[in-house]
């Protein structure tokens, strides 16, 4: 009986503490939900110096001050806020102050053992932190990871930017394959929850892409992309600035496949949006360096400095280091194309500094970085230093035995270039064949693509220098048309390899 009594005991007490629990539990959203709409009540009255709107930016500071000044006490509360206003910032590209208020919704969210939004704030700290501190942003997944295997039913928004930040720590083990299947499950999961927001679609979609792209998978991560657009056209959103940068990863596809005209097209389109955005202060600092990338490929390099000068200084004015590094080695590219070439090195050396800072996440923009230096060696006329360090490059890709490593298509097209430079024609040859092959199979349509066509007229140069004028007729007519779908019938290339056409 007596032990009867105290079964009854300890299931009466924990069917007590379940009930008290999920009292609790109810008790805070509600609360939750009232502070939130408070605060944007509060948010939405507040108007400029002017009585004109404020800028996003301007937005989110007001915001910031609010929960610190109207909710002091309630730091349950102020751990969720401080983590949705950090997301806001993210839009932006202010990595210095979205890290400052993750560092706070981390604080609140580990003194009241909230291990929802401590994970979410652990995953979202991983995935911006990948590039600058990648160790640390794997460390922070692993104990994401622990803490939602105790959560019975994680919330949506932290399921998916865990799954996010899982994949990229897969990525940054150099397991980009199995990234790719673990957001793929996700996105399944996401799918098929009735609590999955469109925007929990959005960025699992988009990673998935982004995934695709860097494995090289072109036409995946197209499909990708174009998926995101179709839901957020579906969903009202054609008019953020979500929609805008989604949009810019589409162009940066199909530009990677070498349809660099129409590539062009999308940007120039969503310039003047671009510029609206500018004005309220919400315009992704991406859009700039993508536009100056498209008008260097173009050849319009005095466009493409202006753009990219101003890319620079919007990412140092936003505190992000990554994309003002990668700012840096684009002005470098543009420079050289000028005979700039003191001023090139100047920012190629720079960006180099930070992406060594962290060499194990940034492994695509350090050979970026060397191709660079060797174009740059090659324009000041030294020929055997560019070779050599090419070479070292080549050799690094493990080519010939492999064309499989990522890079290896733009590191022989280059090869190609300084083997012409240096009358090595059967190199030039057997480079630009290589790397031809490499571009027809990352093209849509080879009749389409600027990166097929270089790589023929690369080809047609060393075969006239090899006297094989019936190998590179054929090849400069299957060129100009690449070139003039690619690139358009007054790019530089394109007249070249007319001009060469028409000489034989």
């Amino acid at each position: 009986t007596t032990i009867a009594l105290l079964v009854s005991l300890v299931i009466a007490t924990s069917q007590m503490l379940e009930a008290r629990k999920q009292r609790d539990a109810a008790l805070y959203q509600q609360q939750r939900v009232l502070a939130s709409n408070e605060f944007l009540t509060l948010l939405m009255g507040e108007i400029g110096p002017d009585g004109e709107a404020l800028a996003l930016g301007e937005l989110l500071d007001r915001g910031v001050a609010m929960l610190e000044q109207s909710f002091g006490e309630e730091y349950r509360f102020l751990g969720r806020m401080y983590f949705d206003l950090a997301n806001g910032y993210y839009s932006l590209s202010k990595t210095e102050r979205m890290t400052e208020l993750l560092g706070r919704a981390e604080g609140a969210a580990r003194a009241h053992d909230d291990a929802d939004l401590l994970a979410a704030v652990l995953c979202t700290s991983a995935i911006i932190q990948r590039h600058s501190e990648p160790e640390q942003s794997i460390r922070q997944v692993e104990e994401a990871s622990a803490l939602m295997s105790r959560i019975d039913s994680p919330s949506m928004d932290s399921f998916t930017s865990c799954a996010r930040a899982n994949a990229i720590a897969y990525d940054l083990r150099g397991n980009r394959q199995g990234a790719i299947d673990l957001l793929r499950s996700a996105l399944d999961t996401i799918n098929a929850s009735p609590l999955a927001s469109v925007q929990n679609r959005v960025i699992a979609m988009n990673q998935l892409g982004n995934l695709y792209h860097n494995n090289g998978d072109r036409e995946l991560a197209l499909a990708s992309y174009e998926q995101v657009l179709d839901l957020m056209e579906r969903s009202g959103r054609e008019s953020t600035a979500g929609y805008m940068i989604n949009a810019l990863n589409r162009s940066g596809a199909l530009q990677m496949m070498g349809e660099v005209k129409s590539a062009f097209e999308i940007r120039q389109g969503l310039l003047g949006r671009m510029r609206e955005l500018q004005e309220s202060g919400r315009a992704p600092i991406a859009f700039l360096s993508y536009y100056a990338g498209s008008l260097m490929r173009l050849a319009r390099y005095e466009e493409a400095l202006t753009v990219a000068t101003e890319a620079l200084e919007a990412a140092e004015a936003a505190g992000n280091s990554h994309w003002a590094a990668s700012d840096e080695l684009q002005l470098g590219r543009i420079l050289i194309y000028l005979g700039r070439y003191d001023e090139a090195e100047n920012h190629i050396d720079s960006a180099e500094a930070t992406f060594l800072r962290a060499s194990a996440s940034n492994d695509r923009f350090i050979q970026a970085i060397l191709l660079a230096r060797a174009g740059l060696l090659l324009r000041r006329g030294d020929g055997v230093g560019a070779r050599s360090l090419i070479d070292e490059e080549i050799q690094r890709l493990d080519y010939p035995n492999t064309l499989a490593m990522p890079g290896t298509s733009i590191t022989l097209k280059i090869a190609a270039e300084i083997a012409l430079a240096n009358g090595e024609a059967a190199k030039a040859e057997k480079y630009a064949t290589d790397s031809h092959e490499l571009a027809v199979k990352q093209a849509r349509d080879p009749k389409l693509s600027a990166n097929v066509g270089n790589r023929l007229l690369l080809r047609a140069k060393a075969r006239l220098m090899l006297n094989n004028e019936a190998g590179a007729r054929d090849d400069l007519s299957m060129a100009q048309q690449a070139l003039s779908n690619g690139l358009g019938a007054e790019h530089p290339d394109t007249r070249e390899a007319l001009v060469l056409l028409d000489s034989i």
